[in-house]
């Protein structure tokens, strides 16, 4: 039997938007699936790969839909329609994690909300191009005198229309929700503990589930009345719209509250390191304060000392003399640095790294020299000293025979530091920052010091750059001894 031509155009029309539906949700699964935390694979290559989980998606999709037995007609199709979701679901989570390698948790969490807020806006641009299709035929009737109903080819067109409208509100819906969660929302490599991930999936479940429950309703209510619920309630239209915004807005004020919760967790990191550095500073300033006042106490007595030599050597007692001489000669050592870098602040620094080397049983090798003749305060070097000389100790305390190098340049208003040390491992970069990963267990306060480096450098117009060559890392650091960009804004304005 052949089919009508309208029945025929409308097919074809239905089986466009569906593929067309299907094939926009799998792009924007993949573009988000590219943001998820790198565990296993990392770099560009597993972003690319993740895209496996929006192909699998559309696949999926593709298959249960184009199933001949399967009847759009038919009051089990919307059933089986999210049904069918839910299975696509499954396959890119699946993928997720075991093609892709991705985090277990990150990779549920991404499915459930992302599939969650696109029930949500399917469910409200599906109504709102219903509302806006029957508005449209009642004035294209009222226009043609009832004529429009009875030509198919020009209902062909309004429905062709109708349906590049949802389309294109789809494609909205999804423009929207990506920017903003590209934009606010990051999902960090750290472990979560169960309250937060918790606190995470419960929209996005709580959303699939009031979606299910609610098409679920209109659906058994149009098997029992032919009427259906909207006809015998044109409110209920309303209450499900508006419960599709509730739904969507609380998950987004979720997901909000928790990236405000992790800066601020950020922000205390921040706060716990520069407090560090402050005691740090302080006990450098004591350091210095023990020195200078052992210096005035041994030019006191010097005199003394200088007499009482004299006197040993006048009588022709040299061992004596000699031994006399050995307590003054420690005392003046422990007073000595053995690395003179030019400034108080350094020298403290320097010689702290070079005896906790001594004790760790590597050597350590200075040439750092601080820039006099810069605007460089001395409290911004001290971080950028302490932070890399810390984590190069770190690095090279797990080493047999660990090593430590520390250099400077002063070169055309420029000033360069390097720090370099045995490194034995591999680096991960954040891809957020591009700064490398903590390869400490717990990474709660750790990986802050290339951070602050990092800040320091661009207080100063300047950058860092770190690699790891034949078991050694290197970490530069270029500094503007001009001036600091804060001064240079000014001096601008």
């Amino acid at each position: 039997m052949t089919m009508p031509m309208g029945d025929l155009i409308y097919e074809i029309l239905d089986t466009a938007e569906m593929i067309l539906e299907h094939f926009t949700t799998a792009c924007f699964l993949g573009y988000l699936c590219g943001r998820l935390p790198e565990r296993k694979c990392g770099g560009d290559a597993d972003r690319k790969q993740r895209y496996l989980a929006a192909v699998f998606y559309f696949a999926v999709m593709m298959t249960l839909h184009l199933i001949p037995l399967l009847n759009p007609s038919s009051a089990t199709y919307l059933l089986f329609s999210f049904g069918a979701y839910l299975l696509g679901s499954a396959a890119a989570f699946l993928a997720l994690v075991f093609a892709c390698g991705t985090d277990f948790y990150w990779s549920l969490f991404l499915t459930v909300t992302f599939f969650s807020m696109r029930w949500q806006g399917m469910s409200i641009t599906g109504r709102i191009s219903i509302e806006l299709f029957d508005v449209a035929i009642k004035f294209l009737n009222w226009l043609t005198e009832g004529q429009f109903a009875l030509v198919w080819q020009w209902n062909m067109v309004h429905i062709g229309v109708n349906r590049a409208l949802n389309i294109f509100l789809d494609v909205l819906m999804f423009l929207l929700f990506t920017k903003w969660f590209t934009a606010r929302f990051s999902m960090r490599n750290r472990k979560l503990s169960g309250k937060e991930k918790l606190f995470l999936l419960t929209p996005g479940l709580s959303g699939s589930v009031i979606f299910f429950l609610v098409h679920w309703l209109i659906d058994k209510y149009e098997l029992a009345d032919d009427k259906g619920i909207f006809q015998e309630y044109p409110y209920f239209k309303i209450m499900i719209i508006c419960m599709n915004l509730l739904v969507i807005l609380s998950t987004l004020v979720v997901l909000n509250l928790f990236s405000d919760l992790e800066e601020k967790r950020e922000e205390e990191k921040r706060q716990a390191v520069q407090q560090g550095q402050m005691q740090k500073l302080r006990e450098h300033v004591q350091e210095m304060e023990r020195v200078y006042g052992g210096i005035q106490e041994m030019k006191h007595d010097v005199k003394n000392h200088i007499a009482v030599l004299e006197e040993l050597i006048a009588q022709k007692r040299f061992s004596e003399a000699k031994e006399y001489l050995e307590p003054m000669g420690r005392a003046v050592e422990s007073l000595d640095y053995v690395y003179k870098t030019g400034n108080p602040v350094t020298d403290v620094i320097i010689q702290e790294k070079y005896k906790r080397a001594g004790d760790l049983g590597f050597s350590f090798e200075s040439d750092f020299q601080f820039p006099v003749q810069s605007k460089i305060d001395v409290f911004d070097m001290s971080v950028i000293l302490n932070n890399a000389l810390e984590n190069a100790l770190e690095a090279a305390e797990t080493a047999e025979h660990g090593y430590i190098r520390v250099s400077s340049c002063w070169q055309k208003k420029m000033f360069l530091i390097e720090v370099v040390n045995y490194f034995a491992g591999t680096l991960e970069y954040d891809k957020e920052s591009g700064m490398p990963k903590t390869t400490k267990a717990d990474g709660g306060f750790h990986g802050t010091g290339l951070k602050n480096i990092q800040r320091v450098a661009e207080k100063y117009c300047g950058a860092i750059d770190v690699e790891v060559c034949n078991q050694e890392f290197h970490l530069m650091v270029l500094l503007s001894g001009v001036l600091s960009c804060e001064q240079k804004l000014t001096d601008e304005n």
